[in-house]
């Protein structure tokens, strides 16, 4: 199972305090200890000088910074697939300029544990908004998420992570932009199908519902499922009303510290719950799943 980050900083007197969006990891991914901060460790002047040595390359969007020893044609599908996801991100963002847009730093490491020991992040990817640093293992080099939180931080905005918003609109984005070319090859079902099978299950089916979602995010325990179902909703919205008000919603929730879900009404002309009956509807599922069971 892949294992993502956003991660974030900000200073408190002399210590810094980091905060992860993370599924299926305790917080303690990102936890601080002697030594370089987490923040300095991440820092590409500190990774170039300290961390090395990287095999380098660049392209329009990207600049790679690759282990030492990758294959050369591995280096190559990477280079690939992320300008690919680069110009497929900024379509569905509804971006007609890319060029103006953030140029990527892009860290790939051999493994897990050289990655733990080179950023002190033990996630299996996570994304630096303020360096435009992503960092990745090769079994999700070919992703595009990390690619998203960068370009929608960059573009619409930050949702806090004490925003319970930041898992149903800002991971169900970023889940979304990868379904059809990263999830469903590597063996996921489509995002639908998820959402139906969590949904018709008792055991499972009121953490899966949207308004639950929308809290979610307030804790650092969400897992993939719900990520994924965060996802189909996304599509959903994006689908039947558009990506410009799907921006105008996520302007909406970035500058709120708490979650709030009267910022749906403004922009879709109804609340998150009746939003919630037509995807649930959409999925062939009664308006209110949960009810019956």
């Amino acid at each position: 199972m892949q294992k993502t980050a956003l991660v974030t900083f900000g200073m408190l007197g002399k210590f810094w305090i980091c905060s992860c969006l993370l599924f299926a990891l305790p917080f303690a991914a990102c936890k601080q200890d002697s030594g370089p901060t987490l923040m300095e460790m991440n820092d590409p002047n500190y990774l170039l000088a300290r961390s090395g040595p990287w095999v380098t390359d660049s392209t329009h969007h990207f600049d790679f910074y690759f282990y030492e020893g990758i294959d050369s044609s591995f280096a190559e599908s990477i280079k690939t697939a992320q300008e690919a996801n680069y110009s497929r991100i900024t379509k569905f963002m509804g971006l007609e300029n890319a060029d103006g847009l953030p140029h990527v730093k892009f860290w790939l490491f051999r493994d897990k544990n050289e990655k733990i020991r080179k950023t002190k992040v033990s996630s299996d990817a996570h994304a630096l908004p303020p360096y435009t640093s992503v960092y990745h293992l090769p079994e999700n080099a070919l992703g595009g998420q990390e690619i998203g939180h960068i370009l929608t931080a960059s573009q619409w905005g930050f949702i806090k992570n004490s925003n319970g918003l930041s898992l149903l609109v800002d991971e169900g984005f970023n889940f979304y932009i990868d379904e059809e070319t990263f999830w469903v090859p590597a063996g996921s079902a489509p995002f639908d199908s998820v959402a139906v099978i969590a949904l018709s299950n008792a055991e499972y089916c009121q953490r899966h519902t949207v308004t639950h979602l929308a809290h979610e995010g307030e804790d650092a325990s969400w897992d993939t499922s719900q990520a994924k179902v965060a996802g189909a909703f996304v599509r959903f919205l994006i689908d039947q009303y558009g990506t410009k008000r799907f921006g105008d919603l996520w302007r909406g929730a970035k500058g709120k510290k708490e979650t709030d879900l009267s910022v749906f009404e403004p922009v879709y002309g109804k609340p998150l719950d009746q939003l919630g009956k037509e995807f649930y509807e959409h999925l062939g599922l009664n308006g209110d799943p949960c009810k019956s069971m």
